[in-house]
């Protein structure tokens, strides 16, 4: 839970802080771009609505109709490959970036073809071309406002990179337009994605796409279905949320931009508040996983050597117990009266003695046994006292070489404990 003393801005600049000594891990490198992500959108207020669905939904179609630009190129095939980010400007244009950090832009005219050889599966395959981020700027009064629409590729068909590109998607959505077709009016592969949707987006609104195939009886029998089914998997109602469309005929278009701008200008900052809120403590999530497992890592070679000194320590006591006994036989040995036959002897100490080799070599008349067995067991501590002065100085070393990431690591929990209770 959340400070709420706390800004979030001051939240992500204060974990910023922490982390930066280890930008480089990619663990945490991923974190922090997802926290300047954040704190970009807190400047900027922006909000990103993702068109998600299953291929041939007509999310493009949809979009063009819903910007009232024909800008995005459509099929009937799966067709978009690459996230689309359409935002505002005063003029129509795409721009297209590459991993190898170019980049190419195309004016309003030609900017469908310009779109389908770069976004498109059938012309960039698997993103041959190495697109790392396409947008779309458009002046559009859907998008005034710092409103980003991300158009997604759909999921389900034989291209399964592009199912995962829209599941990579939904982390950075804050509301969703879930698309839905009245030639396939819900599948189970839609119910199971909608349950991926669901904790990562303020507000999911389900078009239902393509009514113009519909009459009006057939419209409200799989509408109602439609509804139940998400009702009864899912445990949603969809209420006010179920939009019927369609982007062919522009049916329901209207009822669409004026929903959804209502949901804009009523619920934008709350729910962008909240879409902020939860990829926020997301990150502090997956950083504190970080942590424990560096600090198991940290524990993990300390105990290596703390176990190994701790097993020649114990060795060592034991022999220590040898080396004494042997020298107490020794001497006891030594003190028998002279006139003692050898066989009282040995039986004198016998109970002391377990070990047979030892017993036959006293009476074989090796009585310098002891003494021999007094040096093994010394040797063999002199070998180990050197074993353990070898490991203290390890283990010193390596707490020494652990200071600076222990106390990083330190910094990142302390920091992480300010907001969360």
């Amino acid at each position: 839970m959340k400070n709420i003393e706390t800004s979030f801005d001051e939240i992500i600049d204060n974990l910023l802080l922490v982390l930066k000594p280890i930008e480089s891990e990619p663990q945490i490198s991923k974190q922090i771009i997802v926290l300047k992500q954040l704190r970009q959108r807190l400047f900027s207020g922006e909000i990103h609505i993702a068109i998600i669905g299953q291929f041939n939904r007509g999310k493009s179609s949809f979009i063009n109709k819903l910007v009232k630009k024909d800008i995005l190129p459509t099929s009937v095939l799966p067709l978009t490959a690459i996230p689309t980010e359409i935002r505002f400007g005063e003029e129509t244009k795409a721009v297209i970036d590459f991993r190898d950090g170019s980049q190419k832009e195309c004016e309003e005219k030609g900017i469908k073809n310009f779109l389908n050889t770069f976004v498109t599966e059938n012309n960039n395959p698997e993103n041959r071309a190495g697109v790392s981020k396409a947008v779309v700027f458009c002046n559009s009064e859907f998008l005034a406002g710092s409103t980003i629409i991300i158009d997604t590729p759909g999921f389900g068909s034989t291209h399964v990179h592009n199912t995962k590109a829209t599941l990579d998607i939904l982390p950075n959505c804050d509301a969703v337009f879930f698309m839905l077709s009245a030639d396939l009016p819900i599948t189970q592969m839609e119910v199971n994605f909608v349950k991926q949707i669901v904790p990562q987006s303020s507000r999911i609104f389900f078009v239902y796409n393509k009514i113009d195939l519909l009459n009006k009886a057939d419209l409200k029998e799989t509408s109602d279905f439609i509804t139940k089914t998400i009702k009864g998997k899912l445990g949603i109602d969809v209420g006010n949320w179920f939009l019927a469309v369609s982007a062919k005929t522009e049916a329901g278009m209207d009822v669409i931009s004026n929903e959804v701008m209502g949901f804009l200008r009523k619920e934008k900052f709350f729910s962008l508040s909240q879409a902020i809120e939860r990829k926020l403590f997301a990150s502090i999530d997956a950083i504190s996983k970080y942590v424990s497992s560096t600090t198991a890592t940290l524990n993990d070679e300390l105990n290596a050597v703390r176990i190994q000194l701790e097993d020649l320590k114990k060795e060592f006591a034991e022999n220590e117990k040898s080396v004494k006994k042997f020298a107490e036989l020794k001497e006891q040995w030594k003190n028998f009266p002279f006139f003692m036959p050898k066989i009282e002897k040995i039986k004198k100490i016998s109970a002391q003695i377990s070990d047979i080799e030892i017993m036959n070599l006293l009476l074989e008349s090796k009585t310098n046994v002891f003494e021999e067995k007094h040096k093994l067991y010394s040797n063999k501590n002199a070998e180990i006292y050197k074993k353990i002065t070898e490991n203290e100085r390890k283990f010193v070393k390596i707490e020494e070489s652990q200071k600076t990431s222990r106390q990083i690591i330190e910094d990142i929990q302390n920091c992480i404990n300010l907001y969360i209770q």
